[in-house]
């Protein structure tokens, strides 16, 4: 009971659905997203996780080609981005 791993590629969706499911069942949610081959790692404490919900949400915005991470909702302050 210790790290849940969420695996995303980014396909022209303007917001991904990140279902993480009970939170009670591990300790840090690891959430990994990918784009043109390159990969993007991310964490956040499980205590921060809602426990009436099952998943949070991501918008990943991309100009010029480069592109950065839009979380939403109370969650957002507590995702710390894993180099």
């Amino acid at each position: 009971m210790e790290k849940k791993v969420i695996n995303r590629n980014i396909v022209n969706s303007p917001n991904l659905r990140l279902n993480y499911g009970d939170c009670h069942t591990f300790h840090i949610l690891e959430i990994n997203i990918n784009f043109e081959g390159k990969s993007y790692t991310f964490e956040v404490d499980a205590q921060h996780l809602s426990a009436e919900r099952d998943s949070i949400h991501v918008k990943p915005i991309i100009e010029n080609g480069e592109i950065r991470f839009q979380w939403t909702g109370w969650v957002a302050p507590y995702i710390r981005r894993v180099l």
